[in-house]
């Protein structure tokens, strides 16, 4: 085996362990990025509800300001 095939069979298993590495991040963030909508989500309709809805639910305004 020559050095230059050598060289790139090593060149290619750390680009291979590079671009898994990449995917598992990627991965991470999806999963915080959409964690991070739904609880968005979840504040604006908070925000939405009156004081009446919410002394129903057991929150006050300042609750779900300090959310």
């Amino acid at each position: 085996m020559s050095i230059r095939k050598l060289i790139l069979g090593m060149m290619l298993g750390a680009m291979h362990a590079g671009a898994h590495k990449v995917r598992a991040v990627a991965r991470r963030l999806d999963g915080w990025l959409e964690r991070r909508r739904l609880a968005a989500a979840a504040m604006r309709e908070l925000a939405a509800m009156s004081d009446f809805e919410l002394r129903d639910i057991r929150l006050s305004r300042y609750d779900v300001e300090h959310l």
